[in-house]
């Protein structure tokens, strides 16, 4: 429940061996030209999830292992954040709204990514075989056309799943968030990603999706997919 607003790096970097509980956070404009917003490396386990996190410079969420030493390894499951206007910023490598790279492992269920360079990449690098099967519900929605091919970037191992929703248009899967700032390069957040009715995003949650129960606060998997369900509960912002 904590409020981070224009560091000018990473904004929260964590290294293992730690079990972490990352749970209704509002990130905002981290990184200058550089700064992954949760980068969590060297066999981390736990939780990231109902995170709102908006202008991230390079990934809002970055699991890596090491590309050396594979153990202890870095599992996570990212459910339920909101992920908005990511990327852009970042020059010289690719960005996404969620990376899972080098021998990491974990789940990704019911994140909403709006308007990021990228949506989810899930590198050949990765423990492929302990994530398969273990990600979908995403929402994805773009304004801007040339990001639409990126929602799982081509040539990577990651691919739309069960239970996606990849928008194609602005028309197409609407999350109908109160308010949308049209400006993907704006440095104050006028977004208010809470969820109007008639929302895609409404009941497309997949409630089954796996989390840690032995440490901090208690947030299953919504019935909503992103950090702002309907019903009041999640992200508190």
């Amino acid at each position: 429940n904590c409020s981070i607003l224009s560091g000018i790096d990473d904004c929260l970097r964590l290294m293992g061996p730690i079990t972490v509980s990352i749970k209704g956070n509002v990130i905002q404009h981290q990184g200058s030209d550089d700064g992954d917003n949760i980068n969590i490396k060297n066999g981390v386990t736990g939780d990231v999830a109902y995170n709102y996190i908006w202008s991230a410079a390079n990934n809002s969420i970055k699991l890596n292992t090491n590309s050396k030493v594979l153990f202890p390894q870095t599992k996570v499951n990212i459910y339920n954040n909101t992920i908005i206007d990511g990327g852009w910023r970042k020059q010289g490598e690719p960005t996404a709204g969620i990376l899972v790279d080098a021998f990491a492992a974990g789940s990704v269920y019911n994140n909403l990514i709006v308007n990021c360079v990228r949506g989810i990449r899930i590198t050949a690098q990765a423990d492929t075989t302990s994530i398969k099967g273990k990600y979908g519900y995403n929402l994805f929605y773009s304004i801007v056309d040339s990001t639409r091919s990126n929602y799982y970037p081509a040539g990577e191992w990651g691919k739309p799943q069960t239970g996606d929703l990849l928008s194609t248009g602005l028309n197409s899967y609407n999350p109908m968030l109160v308010n949308l700032d049209q400006d993907i390069n704006a440095m104050v957040d006028v977004n208010n990603a809470h969820l109007q009715s008639g929302s895609a995003a409404i009941g497309k949650g997949y409630t089954a999706a796996p989390y840690t129960s032995g440490i901090g606060t208690l947030m299953p998997p919504g019935k909503d997919i992103g950090a702002f369900q309907a019903d009041g509960s999640g992200n508190k912002r």
